[in-house]
């Protein structure tokens, strides 16, 4: 059965519209995000009903393989032997009811009953309320899953996997580089509710006249007072923050702050510099760095998507700024940013003080947001994911300064990507590069020892952001000069 045009009606039915985008996200394996965007813009549903249906779709698909599990102890029928409509409505009403403690576990499946009886048939209803109510009886749903994870699992791997609802070939990938504590405490905080980081354009206003005015409007706000959020604040949520006058003014700007200490504490751009802005759209980075400078200087910033390119020059405008540049280009392909080769119609060969890359990666680090991440990724695409960004570096740097600097950034958690990339760019050119000393600032260190996080200190070429380091995305940065 096909059931991905039935989300289109007038009704307002959270619970129904949330079976429809998971079953054509199931189906199509489409982005989630942007599938949760298309079947909410209905003006049938308010702002409460659009909340609702996020954390219903989204923590189902963040626990999949948990429910699955949990729904196969009361199940007569193995999982894949139950219909896939059907196993969409044991899905999001389980996670319901594991995690949902305030929504009333006779409204979930009463509703559940209804979603099957109306769009399936009559006999699935019943295997539905059937197997919903056997799940509804368990006292401490949550904990009884667990313990029956624990007790019925014997491999590592596979136990992680269902604890925690990530693959086993992430879970095996990430247990052989960083054993299991560490795997344990990635997977524990990417399974976490994100936080949302709000840059501050410190060259239209300040923290404190910002803070003061969205305090006003939102009561969402998490503390973090550290100097190292000196740029940046914290809200629970972004419902609705592009309405606020002061986003469309440009004085704020959402940017992880995983992103935020690649651009200000490694890039580190400086007043009248040239900077060459790779993978830049949609721009959070490409406008921090302008910021940073003044909005003098020159920043010249590239994506292969003119789609992508408009969203970045959107917020260029927005933020109201000067200094920066756009060409569409795919830096993947040898000069790439040659005279022949782009709008600016001018020799870059030898021009930029400094390079930014955010390289293309499998964005690992970002599953808390993005939780379908984890399920359209396997070993082979990131390793082609790694040569791909090894090919942009390798473009890049005829674009560099006798010593200047590449910064290499991605928002994943992989050292197929990130540390054999860098180490295989150092190897090739071999006594014309070399890591930047002291990588990590004091700033940054004094914050991780005072929150007992400490760094491994043999490791000197590069930072790897855990996400539990700031509650922010994981990933990587590490600096390269080029040599005279």
């Amino acid at each position: 059965m096909n059931f991905l045009n039935n989300g289109q009606g007038k009704q307002k039915n959270t619970r129904a519209e949330a079976f429809f985008i998971i079953n054509e996200y199931t189906e199509k394996g489409s982005y989630l995000k942007d599938l949760i965007n298309k079947y909410i813009a209905k003006p049938c549903f308010s702002d409460l009903d659009k909340r609702f249906i996020y954390e219903i779709c989204k923590g189902t698909v963040k626990y999949l393989l948990k429910l699955d599990f949990l729904i196969s102890l009361y199940s007569k029928l193995e999982i894949k032997k139950i219909e896939p409509q059907v196993l969409n409505i044991l899905r999001i009403s389980a996670y319901q009811l594991l995690f949902l403690s305030r929504v009333p576990a006779y409204s979930i499946l009463d509703e559940s009953v209804q979603i099957a009886k109306k769009y399936i048939s009559l006999s699935s209803s019943k295997f539905v309320n059937a197997v919903l109510r056997s799940i509804s009886k368990q006292d401490n749903i949550l904990s009884y899953v667990d313990k029956k994870i624990e007790e019925s699992i014997q491999d590592k791997i596979i136990k992680l996997s269902l604890k925690y609802s990530f693959p086993q070939w992430l879970i095996k990938y990430w247990y052989k580089e960083f054993g299991q504590d560490r795997t344990e405490k990635i997977c524990a905080c990417l399974n976490e509710n994100p936080s949302t980081f709000v840059r501050i354009n410190s060259l239209k206003t300040n923290k404190i006249l910002i803070s003061n005015e969205l305090s006003k409007l939102r009561d969402n706000f998490i503390k973090r007072d550290d100097k190292l959020f000196e740029d940046t604040l914290v809200l629970a949520s972004t419902q609705n923050l592009e309405d606020l006058s002061q986003f469309k003014e440009g004085f704020l700007n959402v940017q992880d702050f995983s992103s935020q200490i690649a651009v200000k504490y490694f890039l580190k751009p400086k007043k009248d510099e040239r900077i060459l802005d790779l993978c830049a759209a949609p721009g959070g980075k490409t406008t921090y760095m302008a910021e940073l400078i003044g909005d003098t200087g020159e920043i010249v910033s590239i994506d292969i998507s003119q789609k992508k390119i408009e969203l970045l020059e959107e917020n260029v405008s927005r933020a109201g700024l000067k200094s920066v540049s756009t060409v569409c280009a795919d830096a993947s392909k040898k000069d790439f940013l040659d005279n022949t080769g782009n709008t600016l119609n001018r020799s870059f060969i030898n021009y930029f003080d400094k390079i930014f890359l955010d390289a293309p990666c499998s964005a690992l680090g970002t599953i808390s947001k993005n939780p379908d991440v984890k399920y359209n990724k396997n070993l082979e695409s990131i390793r082609r994911l790694s040569q791909l960004s090894f090919s942009i570096l390798e473009n890049c740097k005829k674009y560099l300064k006798n010593e200047g600097k590449i910064i290499f950034y991605t928002c994943t958690i992989s050292d197929i990507e990130n540390q054999a990339v860098v180490e295989k760019f150092m190897e090739v050119n071999k006594g014309k590069y070399k890591f930047e000393k002291n990588l990590v600032p004091a700033i940054l260190k004094d914050f991780l020892n005072k929150n007992k996080i400490c760094l491994d200190e043999n490791i000197n070429n590069y930072f790897e952001i855990m996400p539990y380091y700031f509650q922010s995305e994981g990933g990587f940065i590490t600096s390269m000069a080029r040599l005279v």
